[in-house]
């Protein structure tokens, strides 16, 4: 995950609470069910339950033209189907009804006008504290290995400085132009040199 490359307040107050309270970091475990309660999910809710009432009108509908039908076999299995399951839409109808109501009164509650979200409100909250945490775990990783970085460059400079203090001090060895057979040839040159006066 690549972090931003400046730091928001959130990132501050992220990085304060780690060090002041890191016990109340997790707001996403302590809001495990937030995602569920968002706007987007009870739309999706209602949406998808009233195609359910929609197709059992349908199939009440069709049930009374097979009605003329008395003695199919179909009718009995489907008309008992639908006695039970009307019963089922009816709790549903009652439930979803009870959390929409719940929903606007917590949106009114925390201050916000209808039909504002204010559940994703929150749950976009929770995502962006995370990141922040994580942005500020990614950034202290990348300071300690830029201190430990450095901290090995200084010890290899300070290394270098020693070592060319060292050779400041030591007596330069000759450039190798004048070397012992050199000495010794120049030697014989000399005396035969020398001998050849005394004849």
């Amino acid at each position: 995950v690549s972090t931003q490359s400046t730091a928001t307040l959130l990132h501050y107050l992220a990085g304060l609470t780690a060090e002041k309270m890191p016990e109340c970091l997790q707001l996403s475990e302590e809001l495990p069910h937030l995602v569920d309660g968002t706007g987007e999910r009870i739309n999706t809710i209602t949406s998808e339950f009233a195609k359910v009432k929609k197709d059992m009108t349908m199939l009440e509908e069709e049930l009374k033209e097979m009605a003329k039908y008395s003695d199919d076999p179909f009718n009995v299995i489907m008309n008992n189907f639908v006695s039970k399951a009307n019963e089922q839409i009816q709790k549903l109808d009652t439930a979803i009804t009870t959390m929409t109501n719940d929903f606007n009164n917590l949106t009114i509650y925390l201050g916000e006008d209808l039909p504002t979200d204010a559940c994703s409100i929150v749950f976009q909250f929770v995502k962006m504290w995370d990141q922040s945490i994580q942005d500020n775990i990614e950034r202290r990783k990348q300071r300690e290995a830029a201190a430990k970085k450095a901290m090995a460059a200084a010890k290899m400079t300070g290394k270098k400085k020693i070592k060319k203090a060292g050779e400041s001090t030591k007596v330069k060895k000759p450039l190798g132009l004048i070397d012992d057979r050199h000495l010794e040839k120049r030697k014989r040159l000399a005396d035969a040199k020398k001998a050849r006066t005394l004849r």
